[in-house]
């Protein structure tokens, strides 16, 4: 299905090749998608969004922006006529419709003068300014010093009135909902009954993979060694589960183990540790990529075999949080394991 929509290529003509083959076959098709597929702003705004975020694990993010603003210009064009695409949203006389739209979206409570989900209309405001600058920028080179008034003018709007009526508030009901969060957090016999489980289910499959291959046992030793590595070590889960075959290569030995470097937060390199048990669950993975139908070009090591109706173009890999809530509801740990933080709260010795 996937390979078919990339193929068909059903979308407006300026839509560059990424765009089109990557990151919208992905997008469920509805309403919403449709109207992003021939909003001419929209896609000149998904385009920038690929050039700036070029690697394969931005692109949720990137369909999650535009079917965002998507939601936000279906709702705009149901409270006013003037507003057909997204280039006619930037007129001032559209902006008492903009902060209605933004505070629905936002499920804003008039009574308590609160948002129900502030990052919405904070997140439509930045994204307004930025695809108006765009805007500003595809009339300077079109030379409409009309509609570039236009746009220019609700974009004074936008920065000034848009800060009291909306973000303030926004800010505000954020802070509320951080401060009145329960946070649960497990217990030193949670963790060590979750490091017991995962422990021995890696011997088990570890013992089924050595006598022979095993498809169901490869996954769930690939599953487990991330889950493992990612408590050992406190990583951020989407830093390990990106982890590179070429990272891993490059391993060092040191007195107690081994380790090796992974791309972290703004492309800073961040250490690896790994124990001796670890790296020979690793290395059978890595023998066994072939057999199992992971893609000879995938470029992770937690790397999954595509399924049949996705294209080849996007590798996959696992993805940690959600293992991590697995096997937290598995081994019968305290339910607080389910949350991603317990991995920051963890000590390492309890993992030797």
């Amino acid at each position: 299905m996937v390979n078919s929509k990339a193929l068909l290529g059903d979308i407006h003509p300026k839509a560059s090749d990424v765009l089109k083959c990557k990151v919208f076959p992905v997008l469920k098709n509805d309403d919403i998608t449709n109207t992003i597929r021939y909003d001419r702003l929209l896609i000149i705004y998904g385009n920038i969004q690929c050039q700036k975020y070029r690697d394969q694990h931005h692109y949720d993010m990137i369909r999650s922006r535009l079917r965002l603003m998507g939601r936000f210009l279906t709702l705009l064009k149901s409270k006013c006529q003037t507003v057909t695409d997204f280039d006619s949203v930037y007129n001032p006389r559209n902006f008492d419709s903009i902060v209605e739209t933004m505070n629905e979206m936002g499920n804003y409570d008039k009574v308590l003068g609160v948002y129900e989900k502030p990052t919405i209309p904070t997140t439509i405001g930045t994204a307004l300014k930025y695809i108006g600058k765009l805007k500003v920028s595809d009339c300077i080179k079109n030379q409409d010093e009309k509609v570039k008034a236009e746009t220019e003018n609700l974009m004074a709007l936008l920065k000034t009135d848009l800060n009291s009526t909306v973000n303030k508030t926004a800010a505000e009901s954020l802070l509320k909902q951080k401060r009145q969060k329960t946070v649960i957090l497990p217990s030193t016999e949670d963790i060590k009954t979750l490091n017991l489980y995962l422990l021995e289910n890696l011997n088990k499959h570890y013992q089924v993979l050595m006598t022979g291959f095993n498809q169901h046992s490869f996954l769930q030793l690939n599953k487990l060694s991330l889950i493992k590595t990612l408590v050992f070590n406190r990583r951020r889960p989407g830093e390990l589960q990106r982890a590179l075959v070429t990272d891993y290569k490059n391993l060092q030995v040191i007195e107690e183990g081994n380790h090796f470097s992974i791309r972290g937060k703004l492309g800073r390199g961040v250490p690896v540790l790994i124990t001796k048990h670890i790296k020979k669950c690793l290395d059978l993975l890595l023998s066994c990529r072939k057999q199992a139908g992971v893609d000879p070009n995938n470029p992770y090591l937690f790397g999954i075999p595509q399924t049949k109706n996705e294209t080849n173009k996007n590798f996959r890999h696992l993805r940690a949080v959600n293992l991590i809530r697995k096997y937290s509801v598995k081994c019968g740990a305290n339910p607080a394991l389910e949350q991603r933080s317990f991995v920051n709260m963890s000590r390492p010795n309890l993992f030797f």
